[in-house]
């Protein structure tokens, strides 16, 4: 049997992987109980080195009329594509303020210009390589070992439990004789 340190420390860091876990499930379901408008799995490259394919964004919310160049957004294209860019110009137009945006490593400025309205908020920060579990864990193979698993290694580790303590219970009755 390990000993109360080691089962302590044992202890300590489950209890650290689940207070983590917790936290980030609250991001991924539910953003809007920190403060966020949405948490997004980004799918290419188009702004790494800074945000990379697999990172989380979360977004806040922003007044998306007064953006200004250096932001960075998350808007949603008129086919309903999810977007996040560098905003690198503000521009004044007729129907009024518009941004160009840019991925960070691409060559070229998007083409089409991005209205206050299609903007969903600005990239409060980023959690790297999360998406990729985030993907995974939508897939039956994931759901499996992200929760199935684990689920019946807990109901083991409870009935071992269980079976220790029994048999403890009964050679302390016994009073320790075999």
């Amino acid at each position: 049997m390990p000993g109360p340190s080691l089962r302590r420390a044992g202890n300590l860091l489950g209890l650290v992987v689940l207070a983590v876990a917790v936290v980030l499930a609250v991001l991924l379901v539910a953003p809007g109980l920190v403060g966020a408008e949405a948490s997004l799995v980004v799918k290419s490259d188009s702004m790494s080195p800074a945000i990379s394919a697999g990172d989380v964004v979360v977004v806040t919310g922003a007044d998306a009329t007064s953006l200004s160049a250096g932001t960075v957004v998350t808007y949603r294209e008129p086919g309903g594509t999810v977007v996040t860019h560098r905003i690198v110009d503000v521009v004044e137009t007729d129907d009024g303020i518009r941004y160009r945006t840019k991925g960070d490593a691409n060559e070229e400025p998007d083409r089409v210009l991005v209205t206050p309205a299609q903007v969903r908020g600005t990239v409060w920060f980023t959690i790297p390589l999360l998406g990729h579990l985030v993907v995974f864990a939508n897939t039956k193979l994931g759901l499996a070992l992200l929760v199935i698993v684990p689920a019946i290694m807990l109901a083991g580790s409870e009935l071992y439990s269980l079976y220790v303590d029994a048999t403890s219970d009964q050679t302390n009755r016994d009073g320790g004789r075999q």
